[in-house]
């Protein structure tokens, strides 16, 4: 009703879009480079879109300040080869408020100001392919925990770019019964069996990351996580 939706908009603007004015916050996401920064502006720019119409000066501040903000973490981020410093777990969560900003943004103002354009963004969802091993488990570098999670973002990969091949380890979790705590109604696209290769990154968040074949358990998968200043850990997985 009219008066639940005014309702709803009174609340996004007396607890988010104002807190993030009054900078009530422990940790000043606008500056942050890292995964609170896609967090926090994620959620504000959906909830300044969804209420414009009953708060447009604020909801404005809102996503202006977000696209002025979030480009300097995505560069941080995801440039120039897509991989994420803080890991598969943190990408899990925070590309996927990353997404769902672009793709509000997208649908309501027809741009994303060049968000989406940011070098290594476009690649990321391969990265997740080859942090998942053949076990199902993430190679756990950083603040990340061995037991993978559904990575919601590839889909909006796989359709934006028409590569239905990055849902290789999605489609795998539908059929283990992996996303049973995901209730969204999907189209699945058609999935394509992708040929292991040797994908050496080196640049940014620096590993290297090696696989022959994506069948079974016996096959190879080889991983080692140089050291990181801005992350400070280093790992061998084999």
């Amino acid at each position: 009703s009219a008066a639940t939706r005014t309702k709803a908009a009174n609340a996004l603007l007396k607890f988010a879009f104002q807190q993030a004015q009054d900078k009530n916050w422990n940790l000043n996401f606008y500056e942050a480079t890292n995964n609170w920064n896609q967090v926090c502006n994620g959620g504000l720019v959906c909830a300044a879109l969804a209420s414009y119409e009953n708060n447009p000066s604020e909801a404005k501040d809102m996503i202006e300040k977000a696209l002025e903000s979030n480009k300097p973490a995505l560069e941080v981020m995801y440039s120039p080869d897509g991989n994420y410093p803080e890991g598969s777990g943190y990408w899990c969560y925070g590309t996927l408020y990353q997404v769902l900003m672009l793709a509000a943004l997208n649908s309501t103002l027809g741009t994303d100001n060049g968000l989406s354009d940011t070098p290594g963004f476009s690649k990321t969802a391969e990265y997740m392919l080859y942090m998942t091993g053949l076990n199902s488990k993430f190679f756990n570098y950083s603040d990340c925990a061995p037991s993978s999670t559904a990575a919601l973002a590839s889909w909006w990969f796989a359709d934006k770019y028409s590569n239905p091949s990055l849902l290789y380890n999605e489609l795998k979790m539908l059929k283990n019964g992996e996303y049973a705590s995901c209730a969204e109604n999907r189209l699945l696209p058609r999935n394509q069996r992708r040929q292991g290769r040797f994908e050496p990154r080196t640049h940014g968040c620096r590993f290297v990351c090696i696989r022959r074949v994506w069948s079974t358990l016996v096959d190879g998968f080889r991983s080692a996580k140089l050291y990181n200043a801005r992350v400070g850990i280093s790992r061998l997985r084999w």
